[in-house]
């Protein structure tokens, strides 16, 4: 009617959307209980599903043990309680692959978190999608290889510097 060319983008519905992926096989951590790099890992997963919690994204916890979702009724509080109790008892898996999830509507556009240890040469291609299908990629890699002992200042463990080659924004602990 205007006399131009016009694209017309209908207004979608906008739902904040987190996924928590927590790398808990046994080879990617080092030591065992309390002081455990899996347990660093735990902590800090926790801690990211609740911060999202707080912010009202819609949580989805992947791990080795299987997917917990934080979804909520629209007009409800988020509810973090059925991802920080499945943290609670997450153990190290012995399998050697990590979980085969889909990249469905669920990750897609949203932001994914993974909090990981040792990348394995094969895991490569399996984190490697997760930046072209979601908004943001985040990664929290432990230095498993020093765990326990002081690292020097400024050293950032290969699979920083890798998963940042692939996408993701990644910082070290």
């Amino acid at each position: 009617r205007m006399g131009e060319l016009m694209v017309r983008n209908e207004e979608q519905l906008w739902q904040a959307r987190a996924t928590v992926i927590l790398d808990n096989r046994a080879i990617a951590h080092r030591g065992t209980g309390p002081g455990s790099s899996l347990e660093g890992a735990v902590s800090a997963a926790a801690s990211v599903a609740v911060h999202l919690s707080s912010l009202g994204y819609q949580v989805r916890l992947v791990s080795g043990s299987g997917i917990t979702d934080a979804w909520h009724e629209r007009g409800r509080p988020l509810d973090p309680f059925p991802l920080l109790e499945e943290l609670a008892v997450v153990t190290s898996t012995d399998d050697r692959e990590l979980p085969d999830i889909t990249l469905g509507e669920d990750v897609t556009g949203g932001i994914v978190v993974g909090v990981l240890g040792a990348v394995q040469p094969e895991d490569s291609s399996w984190w490697a999608r997760f930046p072209r299908h979601s908004a943001q990629s985040l990664a929290l890699a432990l230095d498993v290889e020093s765990w326990g002992q002081r690292a020097q200042e400024g050293d950032a463990p290969p699979s920083t510097m890798w998963l940042a080659g692939q996408g993701w924004r990644a910082a070290s602990w």
